[in-house]
């Protein structure tokens, strides 16, 4: 302070009006990137929660026309009726077997690329139609299955969750199933079997590609157990997911995984499905423009600043010319020089100053003068 007290004061004046316009620059700068990233990331939440919720409404309207698919063995007479009379012979049987499953090739499987599998039965026989070289899991222990205790209990369509099995190879296909009981046409107390069908993720894959996240976004579907059933390109590990959710630390909609990497969290369930929808969206690379413009905007500060010191320079030291004139006329006095006279240029203070002094100046002479005829 001691020494910012011995520096000039035009050099004061210049160092206190660049920091002040700097400073201002500055706050402006930050408090604009504070206000900017935080509208933009409540932009982005709320513009990617529109979207992952059109999104489970486009599943859960997929689901809807593949629970209505379980209703077309009702438009089959033949189909039923080969269901609700026992055969009398094993050629009839047969023949009924020929019935039922070419309305499950023509009527379920062909239409429709996703559904794998579909089967009809009951406690007597059981009816399939596969794309795939594997059945279902439970093919042989199916009277004892829940969904199938739970569909003869009830006439709703059951949904089964989301579920890893072996459909074309060793590796594990994310397959979910529709189940519907069937009754009788004449007598609708008769349950006359099961009808259930197994579908593989293409149906909702085609949805899902649809959607396009800015800023190289991750769309994910999860099942209830947290396994990953969909994902987008931009994902290369599926791990990650698992770590972003059982260790990760929540800032609101803000989610940070283990090696500090943050990303808006969006969620959507769907309830009838057990689906959950999750959007992730890099924190760091939505910010990036902002960052790349507080940067720019930071450099022209300092442009600004130069150009604030070069301007106040020659204003400064123009505007203070007079006052070093009178501070060296000034000096000229102490030694004893009283004849000089400063030049009064201006009308404003400074000018009001020279012309003070020089009235100083000649008061002092007259009095010096007249000090020396008394002496």
């Amino acid at each position: 302070m001691k020494c910012f007290k011995q520096i000039g004061f035009r050099i004061q004046l210049i160092i206190m009006i660049c920091l002040f316009s700097i400073l201002m620059v500055l706050a402006v700068s930050f408090l604009n990137y504070h206000w900017y990233s935080k509208e933009l990331t409540r932009q982005t939440i709320s513009q990617t929660q529109q979207i992952i919720e059109q999104t489970g409404s486009n599943i859960n309207v997929y689901l809807d026309e593949l629970n209505r698919l379980t209703l077309t063995p009702y438009y089959n007479d033949t189909l039923l009726t080969a269901l609700e009379n026992k055969a009398s012979s094993p050629e009839k049987q047969l023949e009924d077997k020929r019935v039922i499953e070419e309305f499950l090739s023509s009527a379920m499987i062909l239409p429709r690329d996703e559904i794998l599998r579909v089967y009809i039965m009951n406690t007597e026989d059981i009816y399939s139609y596969t794309r795939t070289p594997y059945e279902m899991s439970d093919y042989t222990s199916y009277l004892q299955s829940s969904w199938y205790q739970e569909a003869l209990s009830t006439t709703k369509p059951i949904y089964i969750p989301p579920h890893f099995e072996k459909a074309f190879g060793d590796k594990e296909t994310p397959i979910f199933s529709i189940v519907r009981q069937i009754r009788g046409i004449q007598d609708n107390k008769k349950i006359l079997g099961v009808i259930k069908v197994d579908a593989d993720y293409s149906g909702i894959k085609k949805i899902c590609d649809r959607v396009k996240l800015k800023n190289h976004g991750i769309l994910l579907i999860l099942n209830d157990d947290n396994q990953v059933i969909y994902h987008t390109k931009n994902l290369q590990n599926t791990n990650m997911i698992n770590t972003l959710i059982q260790n990760s630390y929540f800032d609101n909609t803000l989610i940070r995984d283990d090696f500090g990497n943050r990303y808006i969290f969006n969620e959507y369930s769907i309830s009838s499905s057990g689906l959950k929808i999750i959007a992730l969206n890099s924190y760091e690379e939505l910010l990036a423009p902002v960052k790349k413009n507080l940067e720019k905007t930071i450099l022209l500060a300092f442009f600004c600043a130069i150009l604030i010191i070069s301007f106040f320079t020659v204003f400064i030291k123009r505007f203070l010319n007079p006052l070093s004139e009178i501070i060296q006329l000034m000096k000229m006095v102490e030694i004893g020089n009283l004849t000089i006279q400063a030049t009064v240029e201006r009308e404003d203070e400074i000018g009001y100053l020279a012309l003070s002094f020089n009235k100083m100046v000649q008061n002092l002479q007259k009095f010096v003068q007249k000090n020396t005829q008394l002496v």
